[in-house]
């Protein structure tokens, strides 16, 4: 429900605007109303209650001498005097027994009061005594006094009904004064927003076109305020950015055109050959069979039927084993140089991935090797990152596969891997005790067709380029130290927007 309210209300400065003056509209005018109700509400209810302190007060003024010669007559002008006040529901004396001695209404003279409200009087202190003081009525006695002493109370009960109506009336008002407000401040409100807003809604209408790779757009707004430079400064920053991408994009045609003709070249000069090899095999092997037909003709001589034996065992199974080794890597490297080719264009697509777990994986692929060299292995805890999976995997493929094939024999081998977490990116080490790198060749190590013998696994001179391409896809860098028959340490990192450590 939240997000929706949110939804709603961001989903333009206008709506913004003008919900936010209304609702400042309405919550002070409700303020207000609802002070304007409490404070006559009880100026109201102070006023009714001294009303009938002062009425019952003048009752007992004015009949104490009726009280004390118990003069029914006289009472009863009394309390018709009083008669015409406003919203008087009843008017009574009262001797100190509880014996109604004057009513409002005659027949109720002469009888008792035995209500339990009523009762309190027999006990109460001769001082005003607020009976009831409710919303519709307020009911109270005062003492009535001669020589000092309480002979009888005088008792007024007045209706507050009209001061509810009158409440009520205002509270109506209030609402309705309300919601004038809020009307007007939203009408307002909606012209200033028009105003302010049409020329936003234009820059915003001008971004979404440039997002959606229109050219030649206009920003400017040519207005006088802060919003007019803002507009000033996005078309200057338009027609920048456009030279710079008409510039890069000419950079970057160049460029792919340059490494698809230097993969179709290169591809080209090396399948010939390949074919030629495949071809060469095929003959040879078609020869071979040959010289088992000669070899196990009866009338072929003992001493060609040994040259035919060892040239059918021994010469050409070896040269079919080379060649077909030699067709196999070519083969391999014309893909590794079309991979290349294409990283460009590819999609990468991002997700959390476990490298811990993606580097165990690796790892076990190499099992038979790491056991055969004894190597010693060190894996940290990796973290989780965001990345391509299948750039990861083929990333530390490489790295591992080398770190393992170009161990030393002559001693145990070690491994480590690590990571270093920082706030927003990953960098990982591959640490090897192997053959090393000599110094000379460590700058070119990534490029391609680099100096052949350093360490490679994909193809010649085309695995670390095929790495660095992927670490630079996903906006890191890698580098290489290594020492000459001591080892070598592989450190490249990986962009992130947020890391989760591995749990």
């Amino acid at each position: 429900m939240m997000l929706l309210i949110r939804h709603y209300w961001t989903k333009s400065i206008a709506r913004q605007l003008m919900l936010g003056i209304a609702l400042v509209h309405a919550v002070l005018m409700s303020i207000f109303v609802m002070d304007l109700v409490a404070r006559e509400k009880a100026f109201l209810l102070d006023l009714s209650e001294k009303q009938a302190i002062g009425l019952a007060q003048t009752l007992a003024a004015n009949g104490s001498s009726w009280m004390l010669s118990q003069d029914f007559i006289g009472l009863e002008e009394v309390i018709n005097s009083q008669s015409g006040f406003p919203s008087l529901q009843y008017a009574m004396f009262v001797d100190t027994t509880g014996k109604v001695m004057g009513y409002t209404e005659r027949h109720a003279v002469g009888q008792y009061l035995s209500d339990r409200i009523s009762q309190t009087l027999l006990t109460a202190k001769a001082e005003v005594q607020i009976l009831v003081n409710e919303v519709a009525l307020i009911d109270i006695a005062a003492p009535i006094l001669a020589m000092g002493k309480p002979i009888g109370w005088a008792r007024v009960g007045i209706s507050r009904q009209g001061i509810m109506a009158n409440l009520t009336l205002v509270t109506r008002n209030g609402i309705l004064y309300t919601l004038v407000a809020i009307l007007i401040g939203t009408l307002f409100a909606w012209l200033m927003s028009y105003g302010l807003t049409l020329d936003i809604r234009r820059l915003v209408t001008r971004a979404n076109q440039l997002q959606a790779g229109e050219s030649g757009i206009d920003f400017s707004l040519h207005r006088q305020d802060e919003l007019g430079q803002m507009a000033d400064n996005f078309q200057a920053l338009n027609e920048t950015l456009e030279d710079k991408v008409t510039q890069r994009t000419r950079q970057l045609d160049e460029a792919n055109n340059e490494i698809k003709r230097f993969a179709y070249i290169v591809s080209h000069d090396l399948r010939a050959p390949l074919v030629n090899i495949k071809g060469f095999s095929s003959e040879l092997s078609y020869s071979a069979e040959i010289l088992r037909t000669q070899l196990d003709n009866p009338t072929c001589e003992p001493k060609d039927a040994q040259i035919v034996h060892e040239i059918l065992h021994e010469d050409i199974p070896e040269a079919i084993e080379f060649i077909q080794n030699s067709a196999q890597k070519m083969d391999g490297q014309i893909n590794a140089i079309l991979a290349l080719s294409r990283l460009g264009s590819r999609k990468l697509h991002i997700q959390s991935i476990d490298t811990h777990a993606l580097v165990k994986e690796q790892l076990s692929l190499l099992q038979h090797q790491l056991e055969a060299q004894h190597t010693t292995l060190t894996l940290a805890d990796l973290p989780v990152i965001l990345a391509d999976k299948l750039s990861m995997e083929q990333i530390f493929a490489n790295l591992l596969g080398n770190a393992v094939k170009y161990q030393r024999t002559e001693q145990p081998s070690t491994l480590h891997i690590h990571a270093h977490v920082e706030p927003h990116q990953v960098t990982f080490e591959v640490t090897d005790n192997g053959r090393g790198i000599a110094a000379q060749d460590i700058a070119n190590v990534f490029d391609l067709f680099k100096r052949a013998g350093a360490q490679d696994t994909i193809g010649e001179g085309m695995g670390l380029a095929y790495v660095k391409t992927l670490v630079t896809l996903h906006g890191g860098s890698i580098d290489c130290t290594s020492v000459l028959g001591q080892g070598s340490t592989f450190r490249f990192s990986v962009a992130q927007q947020e890391v989760a450590t591995h749990a």
